[in-house]
């Protein structure tokens, strides 16, 4: 006896069937489950240590809305923090915040050192990823 109050949706984080309110929109399933998921994922970041020797203490809320923006994987930032391709010079703005870009094969990520905080983060382009790395290899 099917309920017709509930239909099938897939969960993003085991990829099974999961049963949904039938009026749910795509939009307030994204946020329940896709959007939480990628959260909570992030969240585990913290505790980390950087390739830069610092401790990941806080994520942004910037940080997050990127990353759900721009389709970025927790992974492709978990690798540049901890195995960049290479590391940008520490800058300090104009309001005297200082950061760091960790250039990864994916995506760069930028954070603040001096609090442990992940600013914001995009993709690395292609080209200069594949430079980096060749540079990182004749290196090693």
């Amino acid at each position: 006896d099917l309920n017709t109050n509930v239909r099938a949706a897939r969960d993003p984080v085991t990829g099974k069937t999961i049963w949904v309110d039938a009026n749910m929109k795509y939009k307030d399933w994204k946020e329940k489950y896709v959007d939480s998921a990628i959260k909570i994922k992030l969240d585990n970041l913290k505790g980390i240590n950087t390739y830069e020797g610092f401790k990941v203490e806080s994520i942004s809320n910037h940080l997050i809305e990127r990353v759900i923006q721009r389709n970025i994987k927790v992974e492709d930032i978990e690798e540049a923090l901890i195995n960049p391709l290479k590391m940008g010079k520490r800058v300090v703005d104009k309001e005297g915040l200082p950061s760091i870009r960790f250039y990864g094969e994916d995506v760069t990520v930028v954070a603040n050192p001096d609090i442990g905080k992940l600013v914001t983060t995009y993709r690395t382009s292609s080209n200069r990823a594949a430079k980096w790395k060749r540079e990182k290899n004749e290196n090693s």
